[in-house]
This record gives C-alpha cells, sequence and structure tokens, in this order.
C-alpha cells in the first residue's frame, strides 16, 4: 500500500499478474482480526486460459468486529486500481466468495474489476455478511465499475439476505463514476 498506510489482509495482490497457461488458480484468504481477507492494490492481471478461477475471502472468526471479505482495489485515491480475470473454463470458470463480519462488505469494489468468461462457463459473484454489511458493494468507498461478460454461460450476482448494492462513493478516487 502506499507509504504510512497501515494494512491487515490474509492474502495481498499487488501489481502482479498470474497466468497459468490451463492450470487453475485458487486464492483463498482469511482474516484472523479486523482487515480484508483478500485485498487487490493497483493492476492485477489473472489469466487462467482453460483453467477456473477461484477467489474466496473468508472472516471466518466470530469474534471479530468488522472484517472485509474480498475487497477490489483499496486506495483507488493513490494509484488506478484495474483487476482483470480471464477464463475459457467450462462449467464456472469464475468463481468470487467473501464472508464478512460486522457492517464491512462480502465483496467490495473501488476502482475497475472486469471479469471475461471466453468459453462456455460461467461467473460467479457470491457475498455472505455475517452482521449488517452488504453481500456484494460496487463502490463501495471510490467508485466502482464491474464488467463481466461471459461468451455463453450464466452470470450470477448472489449478494444473499444483504444484497447486491451499487453505491455512490464516499469521496473520489482516480476511478471516476
Amino acid at each position: 500500500p502506499p507509504s504510512g498506510s497501515a494494512l491487515s489482509a490474509g492474502v495481498y495482490l499487488e501489481g502482479c499478474s498470474i497466468s497459468t497457461f490451463g492450470g487453475n488458480v485458487k486464492i483463498l484468504g482469511n482474516v484472523a482480526s479486523a482487515g480484508r481477507a483478500i485485498t487487490t492494490y493497483g493492476s492485477i492481471s489473472i489469466d487462467s486460459k482453460a483453467g477456473e478461477i477461484e477467489i474466496e475471502g473468508n472472516a471466518t472468526n466470530s469474534a471479530i468486529t468488522n472484517a472485509y471479505g474480498v475487497l477490489f482495489g483499496i486506495h483507488d485515491i493513490s494509484i488506478a486500481s484495474v483487476v482483470n480475470l480471464s477464463s475459457s473454463a467450462s462449467g464456472t470458470a469464475i468463481t468470487i466468495r467473501g464472508f464478512s463480519r460486522g457492517s464491512e462488505d462480502a465483496i467490495g469494489l473501488s476502482g475497475t474489476l472486469n471479469a471475461q468468461s471466453t468459453g462456455t462457463g460461467g461467473i460467479l459473484f457470491q457475498g455472505t455478511p455475517y452482521g449488517t454489511g452488504p453481500g456484494i458493494n460496487i463502490g463501495n468507498y471510490y467508485h466502482g465499475k464491474l464488467n463481466a461478460y461471459a461468451a455463453s454461460g450464466d452470470i450470477t450476482f448472489n449478494g444473499g439476505s444483504k444484497g447486491v448494492y451499487v453505491s455512490t462513493a464516499v469521496t473520489s478516487g482516480i476511478t471516476t463514476g
């Protein structure tokens, strides 16, 4: 994160590119105390070709007051957040699951997230909040843009009992809304 920032995350991805040339990508994060199970900063690219992409952030500790499941684009005000996920797998090509605690988002997005399934597979966003926070929150602090494309599979947004939100930014970041 930017110099001087305090950040707690089970998995932290910054300015990286992951390509498997056909293998699966599975990223699992867990947060034991306040913070985020999975957080991204800057430009992230994950391309699994015919492999599946699964990202799951979990706040399993029921004693946690507030914790995010998955937060895409922390500090979009410092550097543009662009996350690109691409798979041509059949079945569910891209799965993003988040489980949060307290008032935080199960899946939160600031910046831009591009999820692309170029084969027959679908895309699943599933947010489960254990508390008052939203299941899926697009534009959770800064502006958020979610672009999901499936050539022939289903695209599913499941925010559970707390739903899916497209929020007004609290403050403007680099991504325009």
